[in-house]
């Protein structure tokens, strides 16, 4: 679908994409160049980060992590540092 489409039903006051295929050196983009507040992508890196340590077994997909935040917001917060305080795993299903 189209993504003006898709940010229109969504009543999204913006929305853009950008894909590059590292293997082919291929880019594609809507809107590829319009910043955005960064606020929600780190959860993409915190995911990127558990992966290894579920498939080591450290976690589980229902594995319970209590995160404690402290940041500096570039949308006017105060201090921070992203700091995880505990875990507990669920049981294996």
């Amino acid at each position: 679908e189209d993504v003006a489409a898709i940010a229109g039903e969504a009543q999204l006051v913006a929305a853009a994409v950008a894909v590059h295929d590292f293997d082919s050196g291929t880019d594609w983009d809507v809107d590829g160049d319009r910043w955005f507040h960064a606020a929600s992508t780190i959860k993409v890196a915190v995911l990127m980060a558990l992966a290894p340590a579920m498939a080591e077994g450290r976690f589980q997909l229902a594995s319970r992590l209590a995160v404690r935040n402290r940041f500096l917001s570039a949308a006017g917060g105060g201090n921070a540092e992203a700091v995880a305080i505990s875990t507990k795993n669920a049981p294996a299903t």
